[in-house]
């Protein structure tokens, strides 16, 4: 299949005439890029079949979902340096999916913010920014199948679109892939288990929930090596933390900081979730007292030094 993406020059004029452009933006098709710009678009052969995507405007979560697997299984032998390169994304988005890109922002809730130049620039510009990944419209599509690819599930290896779109995609995704575990599906993996095992028990895990466990798993990730625990270990973990918010409340953090602090000195504590303050000076006597405390989980005792990640 061939596809189309952006010479650099061609990529340089678009991008820096998004403002005088905003209207276009509206336009049924592409002719103006054309219009604007000779010969815009190199050629790419992909060896996949040639494929449509999915287009419900009025359902926008689902032609996410559906996409998600639609593009990914088609276009899975892009390398990461390929789906890293804003000329080929910014260029489907103008040419070979620019009907499709157009589509998924003219559902009522979001087609106003498309007459604005930040807008256009995120959905239908790629950038080398982190976020750009799960933001523009096509290249998310991708990444997500990328992250969440589960050579576990033979039948299905993209069935975790489906968890992650079973309640707020947009939110559930913007917590996971901005995590700092997102990126091992040794932890990916598990967590999203855990998250399909209470949802589909009919225990749905809303937005505090969902994100306090996914702020227990960085600090986990930062506590443990990781690597060395079975995945069926991590899961454990998890739903015992769920248990605890079911006792206690979530722990929707504000802020998280960290402080390195020596061995003798004073800290207090504010654990949010208990409304409990907890003032102490730290030494080798009172550290057990310490971890007792239900804040074991975010800390960090290393040799003479305590790392802590004071919730308050």
């Amino acid at each position: 299949m061939k596809l189309h993406f952006f010479k650099e020059a061609a990529l340089d004029y678009f991008k820096a005439n998004v403002k005088s452009n905003i209207s276009h933006y509206s336009d049924s098709d592409n002719s103006w890029v054309y219009e604007q710009y000779e010969d815009p678009f190199e050629e790419i052969e992909i060896d996949c079949e040639p494929f449509d995507l999915y287009i419900d405007s009025e359902n926008p979560t689902k032609m996410d979902l559906e996409n998600i697997k639609i593009l990914y299984t088609a276009l899975k032998s892009l390398t990461n340096s390929q789906a890293c390169d804003e000329r080929l994304w910014t260029g489907l988005a103008h040419s070979d999916f620019y009907n499709y890109t157009q589509a998924r922002w003219s559902n009522s809730r979001e087609k106003d913010n498309m007459k604005k130049e930040n807008y256009i620039l995120t959905r239908y510009f790629y950038s080398q920014d982190s976020k750009s990944k799960f933001r523009h419209t096509l290249a998310k599509l991708w990444w997500t199948g990328k992250m969440i690819y589960d050579n576990n599930n033979l039948q299905d290896p993209l069935h975790f679109a489906g968890t992650l779109g079973r309640k707020d995609m947009a939110t559930r995704m913007n917590d996971v892939f901005t995590s700092n575990f997102s990126r091992n599906i040794h932890l990916l993996r598990p967590f999203l288990n855990v998250i399909d095992y209470y949802d589909l028990s009919g225990k749905i895990i809303d937005q505090n929930y969902f994100r306090s466990l996914v702020q227990y798993l960085n600090i986990v990730g930062g506590l443990y090596l990781i690597d060395f625990l079975e995945e069926d270990r991590i899961e454990t973990m998890l739903k015992d933390r769920v248990v605890y918010y079911d006792k206690y409340g979530p722990d929707v953090v504000k802020n998280i900081k960290k402080k390195r602090v020596n061995i003798h000195s004073n800290l207090r504590v504010f654990s949010k979730n208990r409304n409990n303050k907890f003032n102490i000076t730290i030494d080798e006597n009172n550290l057990s007292y310490f971890l007792n405390k239900k804040v074991n989980d975010v800390i960090e005792y290393k040799n003479d030094e305590l790392i802590v990640l004071s919730i308050y």
